[in-house]
């Protein structure tokens, strides 16, 4: 992931000539004790290096309060990941804040139908504010 980091950054700036600030984004946690996530990537060949920088943000660290506080809209679809955003409540306010919002009003439908094993486990929260919408059958191990 470091190379194609700095690959993307580079490629940014050369199409764009403009100063960019790299930002990769986890969205799902792999396992529970899941190696250190490097935040450069380094290189050198024959006494010329290639080092690149650039701010992780893994989703799972993330308040939940801080979606709704803000306000980040685009941020909405994935509560249910957010630190302590798993919660029912928490889930049908989202839901309500999505469906007010012409702009992400179909990603509510996209993001919930994507529930897959790696988030299984919260799928049941997701099924128990959604039961009464007829597309969380597509939910593994409804």
């Amino acid at each position: 992931m470091p190379r194609r980091v700095r690959a993307y950054t580079a490629l940014a700036e050369e199409k764009y000539q403009i100063p960019v600030y790299p930002v990769l984004i986890n969205i799902l946690k792999r396992g529970e004790n899941p190696a250190p996530i490097p935040t450069c990537y380094s290189s050198q060949f024959r006494n010329v290096r290639a080092y690149q920088d650039y701010r992780v943000i893994n989703l799972w660290e993330v308040d939940v309060d801080l979606v709704f506080q803000q306000p980040l809209p685009s941020l909405l679809p994935f509560v249910p990941i957010l630190k302590d955003g798993g919660k029912e409540a928490t889930v049908r306010q989202a839901l309500k804040l999505l469906r007010e919002d012409e702009k992400l009003n179909e990603i509510e439908i996209w993001f919930f139908r994507k529930c897959t094993d790696s988030i299984n486990s919260r799928c049941q929260r997701y099924r128990s504010a959604l039961k009464n919408y007829r597309w969380t059958e597509n939910c593994p191990n409804s």
